[in-house]
């Protein structure tokens, strides 16, 4: 009846098939998506609505510079949690006995 542009079939498999094989990790996917996206939603894209709507130079807005910093700090903790999660998943792979 309507034809579609796009093959839906197998619109994501083959990227999450490839996730999968690369990470068999579970907890080290959930970790990733949660810590760059959390961060995301919570920090950077927020300070980025609001950067956008507020009209005023910067210059002359304090609160524009609070929104600055929340992203940046927001941002930077986001990735230091990334970079983590990424170490101590490499770090499974070569167990160091004490």
């Amino acid at each position: 009846l309507f034809r579609c542009r796009y093959n839906i079939n197998n619109s994501g498999g083959d990227i999450f098939l490839g996730i999968a094989t690369l990470i068999p990790s579970f907890a080290t996917i959930l970790g990733l998506f949660g810590s760059l996206t959390n961060t995301a939603v919570g920090y950077i894209l927020p300070s980025l609505f609001f950067l956008k709507v507020d009209t005023r130079p910067l210059t002359e807005s304090k609160r524009k510079w609070g929104a600055l910093v929340l992203m940046t700090v927001g941002g930077g903790c986001g990735l230091i949690s990334a970079v983590l999660i990424i170490k101590d998943y490499i770090e499974s792979f070569n167990p160091q006995e004490a």
